[in-house]
């Protein structure tokens, strides 16, 4: 737990965890805060996938829950992404404008699906390796929408095996929300918060975790703030 305020907490979920309880039951996020805080029930309005890691918001009462939701629906919450992907080729600072489709719990690109808008930029690249480090910043909040387009134009994030990366069970998808800001007001307090990846995502990049091309960059904060997203609708 990052922030904790009488609205909401801001916390930092490991990967593997998810954030709502799964329908089959099981360990989640939210339950280990209500248990952890004495409640019975939070709500998270935003959700990470279960093997990414990152910053997430949850609300701790319904009136908190209300204002962020409307917070999100209107554009005022910005977040920021760290990836590693899979690659030969550095990227390219780009937008992809690519429409989703979701199918049996994934997402795939059809010229029929939801309007989706992804920035990207590059961080380091580790030609030898063959990985990239990009910073991501989303207009539309689509299912799987970073993993989606990144192994469309640039690479599979590492360890995404649902999406293209072939190699080794790595235990985690190399995908970071690694920062969160929220406008104050109507219950909410004001969130700027960033935390940086911990090990495990450094882990996948290589076998002994080192890689000066692949480290996070004095200004990667700067640099993935200056990505403006337009004027999509978060959903």
């Amino acid at each position: 737990v990052l922030l904790e305020d009488p609205g909401l907490w801001v916390v930092d979920k490991p990967a593997g965890l998810p954030s709502d309880p799964p329908r089959q039951g099981g360990d989640a996020l939210t339950l280990r805060l209500a248990e952890r805080y004495g409640v019975a029930q939070v709500y998270a309005s935003h959700r990470l996938d279960r093997d990414a890691s990152g910053l997430l918001a949850v609300a701790r009462n319904p009136h908190a829950r209300e204002t962020l939701d409307a917070a999100l629906r209107s554009r005022r919450v910005q977040r920021g992404y760290l990836a590693l992907v899979c690659t030969w080729v550095a990227p390219q600072a780009q937008v992809i404008d690519e429409p989703l489709q979701p199918m049996r719990g994934r997402s795939k690109i059809a010229p029929w699906g939801a309007p989706a808008r992804t920035h990207i930029t590059p961080l380091g690249f580790d030609r030898a390796r063959g990985m990239a480090l990009v910073g991501v910043r989303l207009e539309s909040g689509r299912m799987h929408q970073a993993r989606v387009h990144l192994a469309h134009a640039v690479g599979a994030i590492a360890g995404d095996h649902w999406y293209g990366d072939s190699g080794p069970k790595r235990g985690r998808v190399a995908l970071h929300a690694a920062w969160l800001r929220i406008p104050g007001g109507r219950g909410l307090p004001s969130v700027d918060v960033h935390q940086p990846p911990g090990p495990d995502f450094w882990a996948l990049a290589c076998n002994d975790g080192v890689s000066a091309d692949l480290s996070l960059p004095e200004d990667w904060l700067s640099r993935l703030q200056a990505l403006t997203p337009g004027h999509a609708r978060i959903d």
